[in-house]
């Protein structure tokens, strides 16, 4: 029952996947005709999933162009797999991009109230991008740059932060849009990021590839980017990606897991995802109210459920559970890890494995 379950699950999450909306196809035409007159192609992915939020799409654009590939809110997975990264990229750089492609690496941190250590980012970052173009070119026109990838895996706010740290407040053009959820880009739009040397950045819909292979990879992928936010969540079912995350912490043994035992009111964490929802429900108080909101900038407090109170468990219920622990997960209250597995290629197998075990199933 629970390997039927995981395959309907699998089907689900790979249909929900193919959001491929009309803004797409326009941005990625305009994306084209605009990238042949760009000196260098900045590929923004979310550090969380490095290689899920690459998109093959923009390799034909690239071509041979300089790339560099910004990994972003690198705030949110240790340091050690920022090692492990700078190790995997210089070691494979045909595997990851072309042999001009480089990396840097940039933190989720807003640009209006950007930490010392943001600021440096920021500062190697366009010093790199300096010393990707050779220097003539910026005596007579500025140096184009097209920021790339996945939606909402921060290109926005990354040209945002570019214009606050090198662009004279009553200088700088109009901020570019963001937002929480993705897809808020729509079409491409140009910013003046630095005026000594002249650089002008292009900003452009996140883009995802229209379909998707029948594999397990493909599948690792889909819960990938839709953990981290780079699918809409309305496109998800919000306890398949909770269980995924689950799973991450309990099986690959990554991350907190006795930060996410607390967060759910537990002594141990529960194998099972609907165990650790209902844990949930009952902590916060959830009701039958999908639009259901707990903020996380703060300690959660108990819930205040009186005591002839009947809590049950709805499908309701349990999906605003589902969608609070998503929220923990993406503001790094379980720990900071990277979701792809660095060692070695996406493989579903663990996880058929865990979503098997009789009664920690689905079923």
């Amino acid at each position: 029952m629970a390997e039927q379950r995981l395959d309907l699950l699998l089907r689900s999450i790979r249909g929900q996947l193919s959001w491929y909306p009309g803004h797409m196809v326009s941005a990625q035409r305009a994306m084209h005709s605009r990238i042949s007159g760009c000196d260098l192609v900045l590929e923004v992915r979310d550090a969380r999933a490095p290689f899920s939020s690459s998109n093959p799409q923009l390799e034909p654009l690239v071509n041979r162009r300089k790339r560099i590939i910004v990994l972003n809110k690198t705030d949110l997975i240790s340091l050690s797999d920022q090692e492990k990264l700078k190790k995997i990229f210089a070691r494979e750089p045909l595997r990851f991009g072309n042999a001009t492609t480089q990396i840097t690496f940039t933190s989720s941190i807003e640009s209006v109230r950007m930490q010392t250590q943001t600021r440096n980012e920021i500062s190697r970052l366009v010093k790199l991008m300096q010393s990707s173009v050779p220097e003539r070119e910026f005596k007579t026109s500025p140096m184009l740059a097209l920021v790339a990838g996945v939606p909402n895996c921060g290109k926005s706010t990354l040209i945002n932060a570019l214009r606050v740290k090198h662009m004279p407040t009553e200088r700088a053009t109009a901020a570019a849009k963001t937002g929480a959820k993705a897809g808020v880009t729509r079409q491409v739009s140009a910013f003046s990021i630095s005026e000594s040397p002249p650089i002008r950045v292009f900003d452009s819909p996140g883009i995802f590839m229209p379909t998707f292979a029948d594999s397990d990879q493909d599948a690792m992928r889909a819960f990938c980017l839709s953990a981290t936010g780079c699918v809409n969540d309305e496109r998800f079912d919000p306890v398949l990606i909770a269980e995924f995350i689950l799973w991450q912490l309990l099986d690959r043994r990554v991350g907190d897991t006795a930060a996410c035992a607390a967060f759910a009111g537990v002594d141990q964490l529960p194998r099972n995802i609907h165990d650790v929802l209902e844990a949930c429900v009952r902590r916060y108080g959830i009701k039958n109210d999908v639009s259901f909101e707990t903020p996380l900038d703060r300690d959660p407090v108990l819930a205040s459920v009186s005591g002839n109170e009947l809590l049950t468990f709805s499908a309701q219920s349990i999906n605003a559970a589902a969608r609070l622990f998503i929220r923990a997960y993406r503001a790094g209250k379980f720990g900071k890890f990277c979701l792809d597995d660095l060692d070695k290629p996406p493989c579903l197998s663990a996880l058929r494995v865990h979503l098997s075990r009789g009664e920690d199933g689905l079923d």
